[in-house]
């Protein structure tokens, strides 16, 4: 592990690239040693000095080391392992509005929280639990009586190299097998594939009201539910039917039908991670392959088919209907009359999509409704309290018409017209350009091997 360098070696350094004198070096660290009030010593201080005249130290070491952090310090440069990455939370105070994500990160001399606020988080990248990071540009503060880390201007994470990982401390994650798991299992790291994302739902616990969605992944070796709640609901809403996802620090629970991963504040999902074994991809999972057409080719009766087209119409409609979970049917009221269930709401839309070849009319429902949409559930619901169906409708078009999305499903004679066909869709995507480039590669490959 790099060490810091010494104040003697620190002043030479400052001598050598400024041309001001060893006593002139001197004074100001003592100056810097003065404002601490003591808590910091010849060679922090020394690092300090260096730093805010320019002076590169980090060119002849790797950064300074967490033990000899000083509340004050700025524009360091560290080496630690993440130990934790916890979900990124939202924050609002008074007029301030925003998110913030907590990092733990350790060495041989102990351990510090990293906060990145706002567009920081997205330096994280796909960085997980158990590498070595380097951290440059970072400011040491202090909340709640702890030392704390923050990024400055141009502060970055990266992956560190050349580093000795022996003396640093281990992740007290447990990587596994989906079939590996146990019930209490705490801290679990998984990769899988994600099979199916239900819509996401609104509960109310201690008065506070919170989102919770759930997913079904795979990995080759078992299929499982997971349950993403408050913050993280948000993010496992957006993944979709296919995507491969690390899910970091999740806990394994006994649900009503096998294991359960739960995804409380201190995990994460990493989309598209580099896996460390292979995974199958959904076709292989689920055993079914959907064929893609042109809309000219279709006709009623196909099944597990799939186009690709522009949004070019919203028919008219309510947008939500009632749904009941256990008859797994629409139901008239808040209350099914089959039986005696308590319904819930779920989105519903009627879109006209265009591919070059012809139109047709796609009925989608649930998560594929909200998908279209860009809208959830909830959201919907909220937005025709406000404006209602009409003028809803107008916004979306607004939105949504000219996007390019992909609607898989069955096909069959329309209710109200039964010489034209209709898509029931069963899932819907946005395009995604750099999927559809892997896939047509893989389609040129198995034509030319």
């Amino acid at each position: 592990m790099p060490k810091l360098m010494d104040a003697n070696s620190i002043i030479k350094l400052i001598v050598a690239k400024t041309g001001r004198s060893e006593v002139d070096v001197r004074g100001l660290i003592e100056d810097k040693k003065e404002k601490f009030a003591g808590l910091l010593k010849d060679d922090g201080a020394a690092y300090m000095v260096a730093r805010e005249l320019g002076v590169d130290v980090d060119e002849e070491k790797k950064g300074i080391l967490i033990g000899d952090l000083v509340k004050g310090m700025r524009n360091l440069t560290l080496t630690a392992r993440v130990l934790h990455v916890y979900a990124p939370k939202k924050f609002e105070k008074g007029e301030r509005k925003g998110r913030y994500c907590k990092v733990l990160l350790g060495d041989a001399t102990g351990q510090i929280m990293l906060t990145l606020w706002n567009d920081d988080i997205e330096k994280l990248g796909k960085i997980e639990c158990g590498s070595v990071v380097t951290v440059k540009n970072c400011n040491v503060g202090e909340f709640n009586g702890k030392l704390s880390l923050t990024l400055g201007f141009n502060g970055e994470v990266v992956l560190a190299e050349g580093i000795d990982e022996s003396v640093l401390p281990k992740s007290k994650h447990i990587s596994a097998r989906l079939a590996d798991l146990a019930d209490g299992m705490q801290n679990v790291d998984v990769f899988a594939r994600v099979l199916h994302v239900s819509e996401m739902r609104e509960f109310e616990r201690d008065g506070e009201k919170a989102v919770v969605v759930r997913f079904e992944v795979a990995d080759g070796t078992a299929r499982l539910q997971a349950v993403a709640w408050r913050n993280l609901a948000e993010k496992a809403s957006k993944l979709y039917a296919g995507e491969l996802v690390k899910i970091e620090g999740a806990d394994v629970k006994k649900g009503l039908n096998g294991l359960e991963l739960h995804l409380g504040s201190r995990a994460r999902i990493i989309e598209r991670p580099v896996a460390p074994f292979e995974i199958p991809g959904l076709e292989e999972i689920t055993g079914k392959k959907f064929s893609r057409k042109k809309i000219s080719e279709l006709k009623a009766g196909l099944e597990n088919i799939e186009v690709v087209g522009e949004i070019s119409g919203i028919l008219k409609g309510n947008l939500l209907y009632n749904f009941c979970p256990q008859c797994k049917k629409k139901a008239s009221g808040s209350t099914c009359e089959d039986c005696g269930a308590q319904t819930r709401q779920r989105a519903v839309v009627s879109l006209q999509v265009d591919d070059g070849s012809g139109s047709i009319s796609c009925s989608l429902f649930g998560k594929a409704a909200e998908v279209a949409l860009q809208m959830s559930t909830i959201e919907i619901a909220n937005k025709l309290k406000e404006v209602g169906a009409e003028n809803l409708i107008a916004e979306l078009k607004k939105r949504i018409i000219g996007r390019t999305i992909i609607v898989r499903g069955n096909t069959s004679q329309r209710m109200i017209n039964p010489e034209e066909i209709e898509i029931i869709g069963s899932d819907a995507l946005l395009l995604r350009h750099k999927e559809e480039i892997e896939n047509l590669l893989k389609i040129l490959s198995e034509m030319n091997p």
